[in-house]
């Protein structure tokens, strides 16, 4: 009786492992969300015009793209920055078209961050044209 008794535990214990492939939950990551980085584009305080890509590059290599739209009197974007855990707190290069941004910014998992970028060109030559008066 008590050798069918343990059988019978046995039996159940082996049908509940069949059932149920992952008796023993393993600690599972959190999941990873991209970054989501938006705001205005700016070159020397100037909106910049529609056909102008917006890119993000982390260690020389691009990972995210988008076009410049216009949105109530600005020149703004909006990306979505892929990654995954090992990109944590890593920094971010932004382009406006070939020219780096004044502004980098921070990958962070499921983070939504303004981030105005500028560029802002100065001129290294003044040309002063002599005034000729009569």
């Amino acid at each position: 009786m008590r050798l069918m008794n343990i059988m019978m535990i046995l039996c159940l214990l082996m049908g509940f492992l069949l059932l149920n492939p992952n008796p023993v939950a393993a600690k599972e990551l959190p999941p990873v969300w991209p970054c989501i980085v938006y705001g205005t584009v700016k070159e020397n305080g100037e909106n910049v015009s529609t056909d102008i890509i917006v890119s993000a590059k982390m260690n020389g290599i691009e990972i995210a793209s988008t076009e410049v739209i216009f949105y109530e009197g600005d020149s703004v974007y909006s990306m979505i920055i892929p990654g995954d855990t090992s990109m944590e707190s890593d920094p971010v290069k932004f382009f406006i078209g070939n020219e780096q941004a004044d502004q980098t910014g921070t990958w962070r998992s499921g983070e939504n961050t303004k981030l105005n970028l500028t560029i802002t060109n100065e001129q290294k030559y003044k040309i002063f044209l002599p005034l000729i008066s009569h």
